[in-house]
C-alpha cells in the first residue's frame, strides 16, 4: 500500500497507470473525476502523460471506426456484425483511415479489405 504520494515512484508505471484508470473511470462523469483529473495533473507521475496519450489514441481510433460504420451506413452498404465488431475493434488509425477512404467507393463489404 502506498502511503504518501512519493512512494508511488516505486510503483511500475503499467500498475500505476492501471490504477488511477481504474479510480477515474469509476468516478463516473461527476465533479470529483475532474478534480481527480487536476490532482492528477498536478503531480508530476510519468504514467499520467502515458495514460492520457493511450485514452486520446484509443479515442481516435473509436471516431474513425464509427466514421467508417457512419460511411457504410449512409450508402446503404450492409456491415454483418462480425464485420461491425472488426471495425470497432481496430486500434490502428492508419488502417482505419484506410478503410473509411474504401468506404466511400466500395459497392460491397468484402471490398472494405481489400
Amino acid at each position: 500500500m502506498v502511503n504518501s504520494p512519493h512512494e508511488s515512484a516505486t510503483i511500475d508505471t503499467d500498475t500505476a497507470g492501471f490504477f488511477a484508470e481504474f479510480t477515474e473511470m469509476g468516478l463516473g462523469d461527476t465533479t470529483t473525476r475532474k478534480a481527480w483529473r487536476a490532482l492528477m495533473s498536478t503531480q508530476n507521475y510519468r504514467y499520467v502523460s502515458q495514460l492520457r496519450a493511450e485514452s486520446e489514441a484509443r479515442g481516435e481510433a473509436r471516431g474513425e471506426a464509427k466514421a467508417v460504420l457512419r460511411v457504410l451506413d449512409r450508402r446503404g452498404i450492409h456491415v454483418p456484425s462480425s464485420v461491425r465488431d472488426q471495425i470497432l475493434s481496430c486500434a490502428d488509425t492508419a488502417v482505419l483511415e484506410g478503410w473509411l477512404d474504401r468506404a466511400l467507393t466500395i459497392t460491397s463489404i468484402e471490398d472494405l479489405f481489400d
